[in-house]
């Protein structure tokens, strides 16, 4: 949002709230005449939940709005043994109704859609995000999506060379966080493993989806031709490799981040750019 790093933003962890002074790239769109529109999820702490935005016309996902600053833990005190992403592994699986996050990304998705609509009778420039809750634990997932992976292979994680444990090889400094995580060495089977893979693949299917018919929708309003398409992530899903689950950690699997950009009447798909970027390269960039 600001193009700045921690240092400077001051934002150290997802309960601090991202201070109103500092400027963001929303405010710039809108200074340049852009209308900006928020719908769903962007994790915005404290009283200003738009920092930029000109519209909020879905909430964020955390209950209320705003939601309060708050601390997730004390940093001085001892990690605890709470294993809480090992009752996530465990709690996996199909459910015959669609999940809470389900249903939150649906109104987002409607919400979008409506608002596509509203904006081709609109002459003036645009910009809107779009947050999805999936995919995310816990891994649950409806019936219908579960089945798409019917019969298919589930990969496992890789497994240590020579027989070595997870746990032998994680460094020093990740296991407080195998204390709050949980280590796929803990006690978690095969089964379970391949449950909950399944079910996060399942999400991320649902979510691929939704945005191929909001790209669809775009093309039918005949706006695909003048506009951006950017798809990104906040970070991503050890998902059992290295023994590990959740994010919490510099291994590949956890930091590295989609980040797709379709420009306006794109037709040649699967270019690549080999150069290492960063979000914080997005404020200057969309500038």
């Amino acid at each position: 949002m600001t193009g700045q790093l921690a240092p400077e933003h001051g934002v150290w962890e997802l309960g601090s709230p991202l201070r109103s002074a500092l400027p963001t790239w929303s405010h710039v769109l809108r200074r340049a005449g852009y209308r900006t529109t928020i719908c769903g999820r962007m994790h915005f702490v404290g009283p200003d939940t738009m920092h930029g935005f000109e519209h909020r016309i879905f909430p964020q996902y955390a209950g209320a709005d705003p939601v309060s600053p708050h601390a997730y833990a004390d940093w001085g005190e001892p990690q605890v043994d709470s294993h809480v992403m090992l009752e996530a592994v465990n709690a996996s699986g199909s459910q015959d109704e669609p999940t809470r996050a389900e249903i939150y990304d649906r109104g987002v998705f409607d919400a979008a859609m409506a608002e596509l609509d509203s904006r081709a009778q609109d002459s003036d420039p645009w910009a809107m995000t779009v947050g999805f809750f999936q995919p995310h634990f816990p891994f649950r997932i409806s019936q219908p999506w579960f089945d798409r992976y019917e019969g298919l292979e589930i990969p496992l994680p890789r497994t240590p060379p020579g027989g070595e444990s997870y746990a032998s090889l994680i460094p020093q400094q990740l296991h407080d966080s195998r204390k709050f995580l949980g280590l796929t060495d803990d006690g978690l089977t095969d089964d379970l493993v391949r449950m909950a893979r399944r079910c996060y693949y399942a999400m991320i299917t649902q979510v691929d989806d939704m945005i191929g018919r909001l790209v669809h929708h775009l093309e039918e309003l005949c706006m695909s031709d003048n506009t951006w398409i950017v798809y990104m992530s906040d970070h991503g899903e050890n998902l059992g490799e290295h023994g590990l689950w959740s994010k919490l950690n510099f291994y590949e699997d956890s930091v590295r981040t989609p980040l797709v950009i379709v420009p306006p009447n794109y037709r040649k798909g699967g270019s690549r750019c080999g150069a290492h970027v960063s979000h914080i390269d997005w404020f200057p960039t969309v500038a």
